[in-house]
């Protein structure tokens, strides 16, 4: 509950009535439980001030600051929801037209800068395959091989590499082992095999300097109907029941100058 003292009346200009007129309604114009009754409170203490009579202007302030409580109080048990409908609905509408393009186009390896910076040679598989053609890397990414040596990685930029030449560090035929049993430690062998093997790679520079280390690299080949992926495995494991023999690997890569074998071919 709050108070308002007004000076006499013959002291009050008209601005100043108008202004105290203006600071009621702001005070009471507050939505909470009982405003109405709090407002007539008011009006029967503000009557029983002496010598300073309510003239008409503040009477008639004082019914309009009252029937504007009341109808805000009114408002209050009304659902928010209806304010809301009303500002929707006087909100404009904007059109949109329905797609089915996905937000963001799936990074894509070959983008044009990585098709302008294939460079043409020859990939070596293990099974004695031979792939020529245009050979492209992941757009604005160096090639990373990790030194052993210096333990530390080393990034070679893609156009500086002249050769590249794997070397077996390890390969074998493991066995499958699974879990004994959901939660178990225990593993039992399932009488499956599979071919795994570890490589390091040594990489010639156009300078003559050379390299060694574990690489993890992707390489493309650049073909008419799109390209084919190959990869630079540190470790590599084949599908149960495959032989060594048959978890072909990249031998040899070599990049030599430009001439019109631009199509890929096969030996």
């Amino acid at each position: 509950m709050f108070r308002l003292q007004l000076p006499p009346q013959s002291l009050l200009s008209r601005d100043a009535q108008r202004s105290a007129s203006s600071g009621v309604l702001r005070r009471l114009c507050v939505i909470r439980p009982n405003a109405h009754r709090e407002a007539l409170r008011f009006a029967s203490r503000l009557n029983r001030v002496p010598k300073r009579p309510v003239t008409v202007g503040v009477g008639l302030m004082i019914v309009c600051v009252v029937a504007a409580i009341v109808r805000a109080e009114n408002a209050t048990t009304q659902p928010a929801q209806s304010d809301l409908d009303f500002l929707l609905s006087k909100s404009p509408v904007i059109a949109t037209q329905p797609t089915t393009a996905p937000a963001t186009e799936p990074a894509s390896p070959l983008h044009s800068g990585a098709t302008a910076d294939a460079r043409l040679g020859t990939i070596v598989l293990s099974d004695g395959n031979k792939l020529h053609g245009k050979i492209a890397h992941t757009q604005r990414k160096p090639i990373r091989i990790w030194v052993e040596a210096d333990k530390e990685y080393k990034d070679l930029q893609f156009a500086a590499i002249r050769m590249i030449d794997a070397k077996v560090v390890w390969e074998r035929i493991e066995k499958e082992w699974n879990f004994k049993e959901s939660g178990s430690d225990v593993k039992v062998y399932s009488g499956k095999t599979y071919p795994a093997r570890e490589m390091q790679y040594e990489i010639t520079l156009n300078n003559g300097k050379t390299i060694t280390g574990g690489v993890s690299e992707p390489l493309y080949l650049l073909t008419p109907d799109g390209s084919v992926t190959y990869v630079l495995h540190k470790r590599d494991k084949g599908e149960l029941g495959q032989s060594l023999d048959e978890l072909v690997y990249v031998k040899h890569v070599e990049f030599g100058e430009e001439t019109s074998a631009t199509q890929p071919r096969k030996d």
